[in-house]
């Protein structure tokens, strides 16, 4: 604390440097002759929030991430003079993490030993402001302006102090939101008065034909709309007050508001932006009345629990939905957890959970995982509609209420959460550990994966059982630890041995393997990696293929047939895996992506009985679930934006086979051929060298008829699929030809030019036109190009992009960037000058293009060889998403969830273009020559020997 024996000036403080996370800052507000209690909550006003900067390292020797800062120094600015006589620092947060990363004070400073309950504050002076500055426009930074929604043109600007929302009023004036009132803005003279100032905390504003005034208050208890009329005078509310509660869902509620508007018909119509629900809800502006309530997709990736005890009910994070089977009607029936009070005090949050287990005639939620782990897994039982914590597991610092500063000063020898595990059970009722409820360790486990039906959860070799149930059925939980297990996520079986998918930590070659509690491998099975990122290395597809899998989203036992104990596995390529617990890949669930009768799911077409079995699940589903209800009939819930629950039939006709299975010689000679010709293929294939010719004498007609193209450059194929690719050239154009059958029709539902490679079909051509470049250059350079053609409401459509054109403006280039990703390019732009023409029949497609050599830079000579690639993207039925991109060289094409990544050019993986000056009609494209009766990579006569013995 700051004290001065009178009130002063304070406009900010400069800070040192603080030890600790998050500091509050406090402003004395009481009687100037009163003593100040630093520990009293009367008279104290917080004006900031203070987050210390970060510093990555203490090694004073690095010269990288502030090693060498004596002290990471920050201010506070205040916005404004305040007068005190005191201001307080609270550091209310301290790190989680380890004591020297990534964050903390140096070595030398004592920053090695972080004391989770101390926080070290060096240095802290306040600032006043004594002026001299040269005046500054206040419209620099508060003003309000008018803009020609024409030409974008700026035709006026008015100052308002923090101006927010804006409506118009009766009168013509404006109305400004701004510093908790609503004032009338004078378009003519700049002049504002105030029209209304009993609002606590308004967020949002609007008006109706009649000049009445909607404010949403979200302060003071309110969480309601107040309504004025023209002149200000307060009339009525519109919403029940206090906001979201837990129990039975009223809609009638209001969220967190963050716009809302009149329409012509007098409804009111009010946006909430958090995420459950996400919200717009419809009223009556005359009398208040809720006519209609609209409920948003989920996250990112999916989501959504059937209750397998009662299928009336879903959960969808804190949501519960009451589902009528008979009619196919949902509501949304409770909001089970806000991680508030009955007072509307938030406790230290946590998720809300989701799925439902039930011991001993209880109810239990527990939290689910992702990316087949959790830090923490916390345990809730379900009462009349509501969570009530009672349990958790897990990483210390990935459980938030651990941060209560009496858990914090009771940590034991003063380490850190990051540098432990817990385990807590809620005794006393609360819903909060105290420093008696919590088991504290030394971090031993990398996570915590599901919780199985008994709620135990592993981690690893170790894992978390339930010891004992208190009276009231909190669990008690106590760890054992499986030396021979893998560390890696795993789930028990209800025979007692784990499942794991190992090798997930990458310390061993990846598969899914059983064990038996002492360590014994029962069975294993090869796959090729976890995680989305699994699929961008992964082989081409194959059935039998397991591959960028996530997580376990259901664990079963059949009621009848020949399945047995099984798991269900989903992944990054759309599929899902049903997998026997005696080592069997039984069968999918959906298709993958990559499967040519793979349909997308975004049809849109949504009835009740729809079949769904050619679908794929796509990419980047995060979540799904799988269970057997209570109809002893088999579900999934999934969608990447929405909530499905989808039958899936078949589950009891499994059986098993078995017999003896004979090779014979001629069996084994037929595979060796045909082992020959494929090693043919992949040797001619691997050389990724297309000779372009001449078109000489050859009258190409660009109007979608292959008939005129004698000449076949290169090709892609699969099952069922087949794409073909010509190119030719003359003095003044390139020429192309693709010719597309069972990859989708040539649709495309884009908006947007420049990302049509997002929303549909597409044929692609990617060239360096710079013959002296290195064809070992990754870097983009000038020359290069990307050449999209598409068809938009059934008129072709190409659009050049340019990854580097010198002297080209800043207003030229085009940025597209996620998350992870981020590209550049200097140019991007409408083709117009070239010929394009398509037709489509049944399941094939023909795009052919006649472009200007100029256009593309493009200068070919006779020999001379260029890199480049061409491919198609392709889409679903009705053109409006891409799901495969197949490239001649190109392999590293997998992604199609990322904007940025999609639009990226990599000449590195392309292969090659030569100009040749051949004209010859029914030409065939050259390669190497190659032996068949060559000796295959299989040694026929080993295998031959081998079947003889036997």
């Amino acid at each position: 604390m700051i004290e001065w024996p009178s009130p002063r000036n304070v406009r900010g403080l400069a800070i040192k440097e603080i030890d600790g996370k998050r500091t509050e800052i406090d402003v004395y507000d009481g009687p100037d002759g009163a003593q100040v209690d630093i520990r009293s909550d009367e008279h104290w006003r917080q004006v900031a929030v203070y987050e210390q900067p970060l510093r990555n390292y203490y090694d004073g020797r690095s010269q990288a991430w502030n090693g060498n800062a004596r002290y990471l120094d920050g201010y506070v600015d205040f916005g404004k003079d305040i007068r005190t006589k005191a201001v307080r620092l609270r550091v209310v947060e301290q790190w989680t993490t380890k004591a020297h990363y990534p964050s903390g004070v140096r070595a030398d400073r004592g920053g090695e030993k972080l004391e989770p309950a101390r926080c070290r504050i060096y240095g802290v002076v306040p600032v006043e402001y004594i002026g001299g500055e040269v005046p500054v426009d206040p419209r620099i930074t508060d003003r309000i302006e008018v803009v020609d929604r024409e030409n974008g043109n700026i035709l006026n600007e008015y100052y308002f102090e923090n101006p927010d929302h804006l409506a118009w009023a009766a009168g013509g004036e404006l109305l400004v939101l701004g510093n908790g009132r609503v004032s009338a803005l004078d378009l003519k003279s700049g002049a504002a008065r105030d029209v209304i100032t009993d609002l606590d905390k308004p967020r949002a504003l609007a008006t109706d034909q009649a000049g009445n005034i909607y404010a949403f208050d979200a302060g003071n208890g309110r969480n309601v709309v107040r309504v004025y009329d023209k002149t200000g005078h307060f009339q009525r509310t519109i919403g029940e007050p206090g906001g979201f509660r837990e129990g039975e869902w009223n809609p009638a509620r209001l969220g967190e508001v963050s716009d809302m508007d009149v329409d012509e018909n007098g409804q009111l119509w009010i946006v909430e932006w958090q995420y459950h629900p996400k919200r717009v809800t419809m009223w009556s502006a005359a009398d208040g009345i809720l006519r209609k309530e609209f409920l948003g997709n989920t996250a990112y990736g999916g989501g959504g629990v059937l209750d397998p005890y009662d299928r009336t009910r879903l959960y969808y994070g804190p949501l519960e939905f009451q589902l009528d089977w008979n009619t196919g009607a949902t509501r949304l029936a409770n909001l089970t957890w806000t991680g508030r009070d009955d007072a509307g005090k938030m406790f230290q949050p946590s998720a809300a959970g989701e799925i439902p287990i039930r011991v001993n005639g209880r109810t239990y939620m527990v939290t689910r995982t992702e990316f087949a782990r959790q830090q923490a897994g916390v345990v809730y039982l379900y009462e009349k509609g509501r969570l009530r914590r009672v349990a958790a597991v897990g990483l210390a610092n990935g459980f938030q209420a651990l941060r209560d500063p009496a858990v914090m000063a009771a940590l034991p020898d003063g380490k850190p959460l990051n540098e432990l595990q817990f385990m807590w059970s809620d005794r006393n009722g609360d819903g909060m550990p105290q420093p008696g409820e919590v088991k504290f360790a030394a971090r031993r486990i990398k996570a915590v994966c599901g919780f199985d039906r008994a709620l135990g959860v592993q981690a690893g070799r170790f894992r978390y059982e339930v010891k004992e149930f208190l009276a009231d059925g909190v669990p008690v939980y106590e760890e054992k630890e499986y030396p021979g297990l893998p560390d890696d996520p795993g789930w028990r079986l209800d025979n007692g041995n784990l499942f794991f998918f190992r090798g997930a930590n990458y310390g061993s070659p990846p598969c899914e393997a059983v064990y038996t509690p002492d360590g014994r491998e029962v069975w294993s099975y090869k796959t090729e990696g976890y995680g989305v990122h699994a699929l961008y290395s992964a082989s081409p597809w194959r059935r039998d293929q397991v591959v960028a899998e996530f997580d376990v989203v259901g664990h079963e036992t059949a009621a009848a047939g020949d399945l047995g104990e099984f798991l269900v596995t989903h992944s990054n390529v759309g599929i899902w895996n049903i997998w026997t617990a005696d080592g069997l890949l039984a069968g999918n669930i959906f298709r993958d992506m990559r499967d040519p009768k793979a349909r997308p799911w975004s049809m849109p077409e949504h009835e009740r009985g729809l079949r769904l079995e050619e679908c794929t699940a796509g990419q980047e589903h995060f979540q799904g679930y799988f269970c057997r209800a209570d109809d002893n009939r088999y579900y999934v819930v999934a969608g990447h934006n929405h909530a499905s629950v989808l039958e899936v039939s078949g589950i009891e006709n499994f059986k098993r086979i078995g017999g003896e299975l004979v090779v014979s010689e001629k069996d084994v000679r037929a595979t060796l051929d045909w082992e020959r010709e494929v090693r043919a293929g992949e040797i001619y294939e691997s050389a990724r060298v297309i000779d372009c010719l001449k078109r000489g004498s050859r009258s190409i007609v660009v109007d979608g008829d292959d008939g005129d193209w004698d000449v076949v450059s290169a090709s892609l194929s699969g099952d069922g699929w087949d794409v073909r690719f010509g190119m030719l050239y003359d003095d003044r154009n390139l020429y192309l030809c693709y010719s597309a059958k069972g990859r989708g029709p040539m649709k495309n539902s884009g908006g947007d030019w420049r990302t049509y490679y997002k929303t549909g079909a597409a044929v692609d051509l990617q060239m360096r036109t710079d013959p002296t470049a290195d064809p070992g250059k990754k870097e983009l350079i000038a020359g290069d190009f990307r050449l999209l053609m598409t068809a938009v409401e059934g008129r072709p459509r190409a659009v050049l992009y340019r990854p580097v054109v010198p002297g080209a403006s800043k207003d030229e280039a085009w940025n597209v960037h996620t998350m992870v990703y981020s590209v550049t390019f200097d140019r991007v732009e409408p083709v117009e000058d070239a010929q394009l023409a398509f037709r489509t029949e049944q399941d094939r497609y023909v795009y052919e293009a006649a472009l200007p050599l100029a256009r593309l830079g493009l200068k070919p000579e006779t020999g001379m060889r260029l890199k480049m690639d061409w491919g198609i993207l392709v889409s679903g039925p009705d053109g409006n998403e891409v799901f495969q991109r197949l490239y001649w060289a190109n392999k590293a094409t997998a992604i199609v969830s990322d904007v940025a990544a999609e639009a990226d050019l990599h000449p590195d993986l392309w292969g090659f273009i030569r100009f040749a000056d051949e004209t010859g009609g029914n030409w065939k494209p050259k390669g190497p020559e190659i032996e068949l009766g060559g000796k295959s990579k299989v040694d026929e006569k080993e295998i031959m020997d081998l079947l003889e013995g036997d």
